[in-house]
């Protein structure tokens, strides 16, 4: 075994340009495939920092006429549905929409 390390060196020492490619492609694949792997462990494999995630749904409603067959539920029709529907233990909306004042001197968020 040592012979064929002796070797390898050897080799290594003569292609240096081959062995440059051969490590910055090794180390392009474990980079990628650490970031892809991090990105689906946090994304996929973890649970969401919820009691009992597993239970959380996304409601839409259904629109046939639009292009895009469902919408968001406007704020009306998601408080008729959490006071008429025994399906769900509670129903929540959110809305966010950015914006700039610039009212003063220097714009803000």
């Amino acid at each position: 075994m040592a012979d064929q390390l002796r070797a390898a060196v050897r080799s290594v020492r003569h292609r240096r340009g081959t062995a440059a490619a051969i490590v910055a492609t090794l180390t392009l694949g474990i980079g990628a495939n650490t970031a892809i792997f991090a990105f689906i462990d946090a994304v996929l494999l973890r649970p969401l920092p919820y009691p009992d995630a597993g239970r959380l749904v996304a409601a839409y409603e259904l629109n046939r006429g639009m292009k895009q067959a469902t919408q968001l539920v406007a704020p009306v029709r998601l408080e008729e549905w959490n006071s008429e529907t025994r399906a769900f233990v509670a129903l929540a909306g959110s809305y966010f929409e950015n914006a700039t004042d610039t009212t003063s001197g220097a714009p803000e968020r």
